[in-house]
């Protein structure tokens, strides 16, 4: 199997968790069962090299499958969810297919206390080859080898510029090449305290749109470690989707990094979505 990741926002990790199931093999054991799929694995790889500040990806993630030279895409149906770290083949992976290749994909959240550090991100059962690209330049090509701690020598430490950076990888095996992009914002400027807010619309897909509020101070910098809340509303013949209790499924919500999400089935009616915060400005958005 060819495993090609993609980290992009998606569903919610508790939305994954919900819809995940351990299949039933001819042959299980009685540790099977057992096994917490809020937190599978959750030691480090290799204790005698522990960091201090660390974080597991082990868990639900998002898998679809894909064919040579096709772009990752995650719509439409045939999306599954797959319990990391286990092979696709088991039935603890909630799969118990064999797929020749596949994309990954998961959302996660860095710590507030890692910012301004550098962050290495670690995949093992990656492919014999791989190239990064960040905007546009190569960060040089890491092969395979299993003995080179961590992820077998498939790692980069890469510097950010200021706003969006776009990082594209290259896997090759043999005749087999295929890609994957995606882009990061990075920001290093300093703000002040919240003094206003933009609504606006990311786009929709299968009839369902995402929204999204930016809450930035006066100079337009986002206030990354707001804790203000946002509480949405709709006029018209859509829905929010809002009794999920997740932070992107909540008609109240907390912001996160300076934002807040929400989604609406529009049913494809005109809709005003409106979005309020304590001691700013409304706002409201028509689509």
């Amino acid at each position: 199997t060819l495993m090609v990741v993609s980290l992009m926002q998606y569903v919610t990790v508790q939305e994954l968790q919900a819809q995940w199931a351990l299949k039933k093999a001819p042959l299980m054991t009685r540790w099977a069962s057992k096994v917490d799929p809020k937190n599978p694995l959750p030691e480090y790889p290799r204790p005698q090299l522990a960091r201090k500040e660390w974080k597991s990806l082990n868990g639900i993630w998002e898998i679809k499958d894909g064919k040579h030279d096709q772009s990752p895409k995650f719509e439409g149906a045939n999306i599954q969810q797959i319990l990391v770290p286990f092979p696709v083949e088991s039935a603890i992976s909630g799969v118990m297919k064999h797929f020749d290749r596949l994309w990954y994909r998961r959302k996660f959240t860095i710590p507030k206390n890692w910012s301004g550090k550098n962050i290495r991100i670690n995949f093992g059962a990656v492919d014999w080859e791989s190239e990064v690209f960040v905007n546009g330049k190569s960060q040089g090509v890491r092969k395979r080898r299993s003995a080179d701690f961590p992820a077998a020598g498939l790692r980069w430490q890469i510097a950010y510029q200021e706003g969006k950076n776009t990082i594209k990888v290259i896997a090759k095996k043999g005749k087999t090449v295929v890609t994957d992009e995606i882009v990061q914002e990075y920001q290093t400027a300093k703000w002040g305290k919240p003094a206003k807010f933009v609504l606006e619309n990311l786009g929709e897909e299968n009839g369902i749109a995402t929204l999204q509020v930016k809450l930035l101070d006066s100079n337009n910098i986002l206030c990354l470690d707001s804790e203000k809340f946002v509480s949405f509303g709709l006029i018209g013949d859509g829905k929010l989707i809002d009794n999920q209790g997740t932070s992107t499924g909540s008609r109240r919500v907390g912001v996160y990094n300076g934002r807040a999400i929400i989604r609406i089935k529009t049913n494809n009616a005109k809709n005003t979505v409106t979005a309020k915060v304590d001691g700013l400005p409304a706002a409201f958005i028509n689509f």
